[in-house]
């Protein structure tokens, strides 16, 4: 038997409060590096990151809505009140209380090291610890991925120095198969040249991979959420996401060299905008694949037991 509406929502009431003064905590005191983006707000700097270019983490509004539809979607699929009925109010409020206790000690070291980034994971924690408070463990489970999903719309300008080791692996193997093509390109740090001059072109570090990573890595990681349910298989989808990126840049580069070869300096710099979508193409083709034969070879238990039940008939 469900709960009364009356009984859900007036857990919703202290959760709201809960919201507003969080809500209050993180728009005035919530980022302390008043730097090259002149605000308080945690919501400002966060979202600011999202349209500036030079963050390269555009695809941040892209992560937002499918954690959106995320928790919508894991909401309608478990409509179970089972917690409310089964479980003290003790153990349905302790572990909400002690994620925004917790969310709020952490901002409280990001706002004294003026590090916004450790602010946005303790405003995900607080965020979780609202929901688990309004709609108890039901909306607990449903929020928990969606808003760690949102880690991955977080800037790390960690990356910039991968990303120089990366762009130099990713030319090195773009002239070698230049190179077993017949084609004597000349590599100069990140620049790659004609003998005859007909073309020259610097690899700059979007063409590492490094920007595509963090968006590619959201899309692997949502579609093993999505096709499996254990985090083994989820995983698999994940690590291969990485040398497919590589894969996936070193085949971008490759055909501007190719083209540039056989058209010259402009035929190079069209494929190299078409080939930018080439690179999604590429990794999603492959991590696609990689579900249908993880799904095939290593099914879970319960598909597992499915295919022998027909196999049996």
């Amino acid at each position: 038997m469900n709960p009364p509406a009356k009984n859900r929502l007036s857990r919703w009431w202290p959760a709201l409060l809960c919201a507003a003064a969080g809500a209050a905590v993180f728009q005035f005191f919530g980022n302390a590096s008043l730097g090259y983006i002149k605000s308080a707000s945690l919501f400002w700097w966060w979202g600011y990151q999202w349209v500036n270019p030079e963050s390269e983490t555009e695809h941040g509004l892209m992560i937002l809505g499918l954690s959106a539809w995320l928790l919508w979607r894991n909401l309608r699929k478990d409509k179970s009140y089972e917690s409310y009925e089964t479980h003290g109010t003790y153990d349905r409020t302790w572990p909400a209380l002690a994620a925004m206790v917790a969310g709020l000690a952490l901002h409280a070291v990001g706002f004294a090291a003026q590090q916004a980034r450790v602010s946005v994971v303790a405003l995900l924690l607080f965020s979780w610890g609202v929901l688990r408070l309004g709609g108890g463990r039901r909306w607990g489970a449903a929020a928990m991925f969606p808003l760690g999903f949102l880690v991955l719309a977080i800037p790390f300008n960690a990356l910039d120095s991968a990303g120089f080791w990366l762009r130099l692996w990713v030319i090195k193997a773009s002239a070698g198969l230049a190179h077993a093509a017949g084609i004597g390109v000349f590599q100069n740090g990140t620049q790659l040249l004609a003998p005859d001059g007909r073309y020259s072109y610097d690899v700059a570090a979007a063409c590492s991979g490094v920007r595509s990573l963090m968006a590619l890595l959201a899309l692997s990681l949502l579609l093993g959420y999505l096709n499996f349910r254990s985090w083994g298989r989820r995983g698999v989808l994940v690590l291969l996401c990485f040398p497919l990126i590589y894969l996936g840049n070193v085949a971008r580069i490759s055909a501007i060299v190719f083209a540039g070869q056989w058209g010259g300096q402009g035929w190079g710099e069209r494929v190299h905008e078409v080939m930018g979508f080439g690179v999604f193409v590429i990794v999603l083709g492959g991590e696609m694949i990689a579900a249908w034969l993880i799904a095939r070879w290593w099914p879970e238990p319960r598909d597992a037991e499915k295919g022998e039940g027909r196999r049996k008939k």
